[in-house]
């Protein structure tokens, strides 16, 4: 696995960025007003919020996807072909649910094993002996030989576009993923929030006591 390193600050680059921190504070009279990015009309404390938003979204689907799919039973794959476009587009993330006690049936679309890889098709026609004959979409021919029950390992249930390739990427270059996360996230914590001004508090006076 790649390891990424960050090299130490020098000194002077240390005070450059002292300097610009001190100058980066708002002033009071300032301090009333969110600070915007130049021409927009979106607040740095709200661009944060979504970019911190947006990777804890991220994250919950990583998570999901690597533990919590498997626990329940469930697949998630990576399309690699284009063999069932447009229904399935290359890059596609594949979620696919147990088979269970239902057969599988003509029109649905299934992953099996084959030959130690994961094959994601359609069931054109089911044999007598309950065997599929399954073919992607794209293809003029059938897959070669039938697919047998003990084989299928789910049905589809949903596909989400670039989502595999997305997926596969990040376990590819994790450590670089990492490190992309951090430098953004040190950025995002260099940036003036929006400032909310308090409001002075109202002093209440006592009311009498008629008796």
């Amino acid at each position: 696995m790649p390891s990424c390193s960050v090299p130490p600050l020098s000194r002077d680059c240390c005070l450059s960025l002292a300097t610009r921190l001190r100058h980066c504070r708002p002033s009071r009279s300032q301090g009333r007003r969110p600070l915007r990015f130049p021409g927009s009309e979106v607040p740095m404390g709200r661009f944060r919020s979504l970019i911190i938003n947006a990777q804890i979204v991220v994250l919950v689907a990583v998570v999901f996807v690597s533990l919590g799919a498997e626990a329940l039973g469930w697949g998630a794959y990576a399309i690699a072909t284009g063999s069932m476009e447009p229904s399935v587009s290359v890059g596609s993330l594949a979620v696919c649910a147990p088979v269970g006690g239902r057969a599988p049936v003509e029109g649905e679309v299934v992953a099996y094993e084959r030959a130690g890889t994961v094959v994601v098709h359609r069931v054109v026609s089911v044999s007598g002996d309950g065997s599929l004959v399954c073919k992607g979409d794209r293809n003029d021919e059938p897959d070669p030989g039938t697919v047998r029950a003990e084989a299928l390992v789910g049905r589809l249930v949903l596909s989400v576009p670039a989502a595999g390739a997305a997926l596969c990427a990040l376990a590819e270059h994790r450590a670089q993923a990492v490190c992309a996360l951090v430098v953004l996230d040190a950025a995002l914590c260099l940036l003036p929030g929006a400032a909310i001004p308090r409001r002075p508090k109202r002093r209440r006076g006592k009311r009498p006591v008629v008796g």
